[in-house]
């Protein structure tokens, strides 16, 4: 996917205000959940958005469908006639921001290759190293086009979140795009008043959707999950206030855990009416989107995970809990395989 066209000169000037906002005009609360892959991410911000004062579209940074696919909003109606995203789309033009119904311009993008992309603005190979990222992106910045890029891409991130909060007249913005560098440059956006949400899985769940998915085996997978965990647990507590939740608990006893969250995003507490999918919705995600509003917990692992798999997925995490045992992620670890 090529880099996007960098904006037109009338708008610089809102790039400017932002980019030179004070702490105190942080009005727009802004809840972004950190996860791996199937951890249940999609059905959470479904849950979430049950709250009349939540607005999410899921995925904020657009979903990669090919050009010739009938991809649909979770409304029903395909991205280019749905009411909400072409009101998202008047916003930018009104910014003169470029919008794309597969790319909204809100993932933060300085190339077009994919992995030189994920070294200037993910992970720095497997450092996973706080110190070395931040001379990274200290190097970027100095990097006049990136640092426009990164300015424009901010200019878009406040104006989709203003757009979705006015359509839905909500209180606060849910981002579910899962990955914890992308916290990293939303905490730095001035207007952002930002909170993030940490969502765990059951890693033999998680481990068995990889092994299905992307074909690793199930020391790959738990070696996978606890790399992509322990960078989430590292970066959002380096750049937000953070709340860690169970996938299970929220399935389970989604009222009490509903509420916490509530609380933690600054909103009056809304109990759960039992089906996720009354009400307006304009969420992108996988094909669960389509199905019912019922909450039903996800666990054929107990079932489909080999002895032999299982036993080498908790080798992985038990060997880092035994070499790491005061790391947060060595207790996420501890609630599921001594429960």
């Amino acid at each position: 996917m090529a880099t996007r066209p960098l904006p037109t000169t009338t708008a610089y000037a809102s790039i400017a205000a932002l980019a030179t906002a004070p702490a105190e005009k942080r009005v727009l609360p802004f809840l972004y959940l950190c996860s791996s892959q199937f951890s249940g991410s999609t059905l959470s911000a479904f849950i979430l958005n049950t709250h009349p004062g939540v607005a999410t579209v899921g995925h904020m940074t657009g979903w990669k469908f090919a050009a010739d696919e009938d991809f649909r909003c979770s409304c029903g109606e395909p991205l280019q006639t749905c009411p909400f995203y072409n009101s998202v789309s008047e916003a930018f033009a009104k910014h003169e921001l470029p919008f794309d119904f597969r790319d909204f311009g809100t993932g933060y993008r300085l190339h077009a290759d994919d992995r030189i992309n994920r070294l200037l603005t993910g992970a720095v190979l497997r450092m996973q190293s706080s110190a070395v990222e931040g001379a990274r992106d200290r190097l970027v910045n100095l990097v006049p086009a990136w640092k426009r890029r990164i300015a424009t891409t901010n200019l878009a991130n406040v104006t989709f979140t203003q757009a979705a909060l006015a359509w839905g007249k909500a209180e606060v913005f849910l981002d579910n795009s899962q990955d914890p560098y992308r916290l990293r440059y939303l905490a730095a956006i001035p207007q952002l008043s930002l909170r993030s949400l940490h969502l765990v899985r059951d890693p033999r769940g998680t481990s068995l959707s990889m092994m299905n998915h992307a074909g690793w085996d199930a020391e790959l997978s738990a070696r996978q999950w606890l790399r992509r965990q322990t960078d989430i647990a590292r970066i959002a507590a380096e750049a937000s206030d953070s709340l860690l939740v169970h996938y299970e608990t929220l399935c389970e006893d989604t009222d009490a855990e509903l509420r916490r969250i509530h609380e933690f995003a600054g909103l009056t507490p809304h109990p759960f009416d039992g089906d996720f999918k009354a009400g307006e919705h304009h969420v992108l995600g996988n094909t669960m989107r389509f199905r019912g509003g019922e909450i039903k917990l996800d666990e054929r692992w107990k079932r489909e995970l080999r002895p032999e798999d299982r036993r080498a997925v908790e080798r992985v995490l038990n060997k880092f809990r035994s070499s790491r045992p005061t790391h947060s992620m060595s207790e996420v670890i501890a609630h599921y395989l001594d429960s």
